[in-house]
């Protein structure tokens, strides 16, 4: 068997077997394209992804030994002007060295349905496709389509030659927008070994296997690298051999739309992906797929990563007596080396897992990607005597490690682990608004792996996390023309973050501005901001302010006791919901307000005490209020208690917010006596 399949909880599991779609070709559009008859189109879907097909096979490389040719046809109808980001298309390239995968054999083209006749608009790939680097590893081509509008169709197509063996390309049956038809043919010699891994829930349409005879002339490779690279040196063989050709098709997919609460719809999309395990005969039998503390070594190893590493701590002995200053303690000592390359250094790349220039020139210029400045970190760290290792993730928007495997392109991440006196810290210099010990929720997305000897997992769960917040507010009538509130906010944490960028964007009047918006009365102003904090990262920000808004004299009142912190709508818009929702922290938000009832009133009508909660205690509710003498007292705490809440409890968790902004909209109700 050529082809490990894994099985997991997540792994598509039903299977059933019919005969595939009709073969489509590029240019065979006609009318009745252009009509959607297998699904229940409502005004949200903005276009359909009619047809996505896709091949891999092993062909001889331009080199002189084995290439993957990766040919793929995709045609979308659009729908509406959301379905437009549907015409800009980007084509993620491999590239090593002065080595890059090909991409040729281009062409697409929009079509529109004017009269009943179907007119072309080809595309001008030669002024149209344009490159771009992303990191070492990777290269993109754009380009759009013209003519595009509401009800046309897009169509491209494309081939891919890699010599990269180990980059045999992973597929998505499913989109953010429904797929009619997505399928994906691969076809693998015996003497190459994959591991393939499922994910999704979606049943497969098409799911084929056929055994047949490829000859091949292949040359034994030098390395274990996962590319071909023949050379005067290397053997040539002409090989016939056994090809198993497998063959998936899913129909009708339903969308993974990008909601609130989530991490990466890429973790529950249906998709096959593919790992490079090895080489078989008549190749030299060479295991590839490593173990994880082979793959930390192999990093260790690497110029670009511990080779970096263990020069810069040397060097940086001679830079480390300003940065520590005056510090004695390693605790001390460590949380100045954090903020000299927080505060001084400028980090251009937040996706990085090797450097792309020396410890040295980065040091020298103040600035570069994120794994050069942690890199950096770590390195004066161990200058001084203090435990340091960096931890290699992958951000949430990346996905998810699996545990099993190692795969060493799923991480896109670096960030410090120190160890002071018994206690364990997570360093992340490279964000300038986070403090000592503080990691950016995005960072928290399971496990992790820290760069020793042992491949240490790190499980960096969200639920590691609480956002605490507190609100105190004192409200009163001044007898005449206004009510006015005097507003005491602590921010959580991750919301003080959140305030820190902001104000240093847009500046203070803006920040102003936006409390203003929030705040349920539109004519209510902000006076007096006073912010604590502010350039403490460590700590979380505290708003000191007054609200005010004019009001004549009456005999009723109807006053909004949430000034702040109000949920105004829910923030689950959609009906339903196919993946779980996935909040950054747990929280832990207590608002509370007094209200001066003024001389010769009477409290007419007061919210009543409430506790609105998930069955499993997810999300808990809570809201107080009582009278005491000439005045109200009013508190609602919201609860978050997991971070992760399933799909199967996605209704529950809608109503829960359904009526926390009901009960937050009830009102105070003052009478004249």
């Amino acid at each position: 068997m050529r082809l490990i399949i894994l099985l997991s909880s997540c792994l598509i599991t039903t299977l059933a077997l019919a005969q595939p779609a009709g073969e489509i070709k590029f240019g065979k559009i006609t009318a009745a394209d252009f009509t959607v008859t297998d699904f229940a189109v409502d005004s949200s879907t903005e276009a359909i992804v009619l047809a996505d097909v896709a091949s891999t096979q092993v062909k001889g490389s331009r080199k002189g030994g084995l290439a993957l040719e990766f040919k793929r046809l995709r045609r979308v109808l659009i729908l509406n002007k959301a379905g437009y980001d549907q015409a800009k298309v980007e084509i993620e390239l491999y590239t090593l060295g002065d080595r890059e995968e090909l991409l040729d054999n281009m062409r697409a083209a929009t079509y529109n349905l004017d009269g009943g006749a179907v007119s072309t608009e080809k595309v001008d790939m030669a002024g149209s496709l344009y490159r771009e680097k992303i990191d070492k590893n990777t290269v993109v081509k754009k380009f759009a389509f013209p003519q595009v509008k509401e009800g046309s169709i897009i169509e491209y197509e494309y081939k891919i030659t890699s010599d990269f063996i180990f980059n045999l390309r992973h597929w998505y049956f499913q989109d953010v927008i429904p797929v009619a038809w997505s399928e994906y043919t691969v076809a693998i010699p015996q003497f190459l070994n994959y591991i393939l891994v499922g994910q999704g829930t979606q049943s497969f349409y098409l799911k084929e296997q056929n055994d047949k005879t490829g000859s091949f002339v292949i040359t034994q490779p030098k390395d274990v690298a996962g590319y071909s690279s023949a050379g005067s040196e290397s053997e040539t063989l002409n090989v016939t051999c056994g090809v198993t050709e497998f063959r998936w098709g899913m129909k009708n997919t339903a969308p993974l739309k990008r909601e609130p609460f989530s991490s990466s719809v890429l973790n529950y999309m249906s998709k096959l992906e593919f790992q490079f395990a090895g080489y078989r005969e008549p190749y030299t039998e060479i295991k590839v797929l490593t173990t994880w503390q082979e793959m930390i070594k192999a990093l260790l190893e690497s110029e670009d990563f511990g080779g970096e590493l263990n020069k810069a701590t040397n060097w940086l002995s001679s830079e480390l007596t300003p940065v520590i200053g005056s510090a004695t303690t390693n605790l001390d000592k460590a949380r100045n080396i954090h903020a000299f390359f927080r505060d001084q250094f400028q980090c251009t790349d937040y996706w990085q897992l090797y450097t792309d220039q020396s410890l040295k020139d980065a040091f020298s210029k103040k600035s570069g990607g994120v794994a050069e400045i942690n890199l950096l970190l770590t390195a004066m760290l161990r200058a001084a005597g203090i435990p340091a290792d960096p931890i290699i993730l992958s951000r949430k928007e990346r996905g998810l490690i699996y545990p099993k495997y190692p795969v060493r392109r799923r991480f896109n991440y670096v960030i410090c682990r120190t160890m002071i006196d018994g206690k364990e810290y997570w360093l992340d210099a490279a964000d300038p608004h986070h403090g000592f010990g503080k990691i950016d929720p995005g960072c928290y997305n399971g496990l992790a792996k820290l760069v020793d000897a042992n491949a240490t997992d790190i499980n960096m769960r969200s639920d590691l996390l609480l956002e605490k917040s507190k609100t105190t507010v004192q409200m009163n009538f001044d007898g005449k023309s206004q009510w006015t509130a005097a507003v005491n906010q602590q921010q959580g944490y991750y919301e003080s973050v959140d305030t820190r960028r902001k104000i240093k964007k847009d500046g203070k009047e803006s920040f102003i501005k936006q409390i203003q918006e929030s705040d349920p009365g539109k004519d209510m102003l902000v006076k007096n901001l006073v912010i604590d904090s502010l350039a403490v990262s460590e700590m979380p920000v505290t708003l000191r302010y007054d609200l005010s808004v004019p009001t004549a004299v009456a005999d009723i009142y109807y006053l909004d006791p949430v000034l702040t912190d109000r949920l105004k709508q829910n923030p689950l818009r959609s009906p339903s919901r196919l993946y779980p929702v996935e909040m950054p922290y747990l929280k832990d938000a207590l608002y509370t307000i007094t209200i001066a009832v003024p001389a010769g009133y009477k409290v007419e009508e007061l919210p009543k005490p409430t506790v609105i909660k998930m069955p499993d205690d997810g999300a808990v509710f809570t809201y107080k209020s009582s009278i005491g003498g000439s005045s109200i007292k009013i508190s609602c705490q919201m609860e978050i208690n997991k971070t992760t809440i399933p799909a199967s409890s996605y209704t529950d968790l809608r109503e829960f917010y359904n009526m926390v902004v009901a009960k937050q909209a009830e009102q105070v109700v003052l009478k004249k006596l």
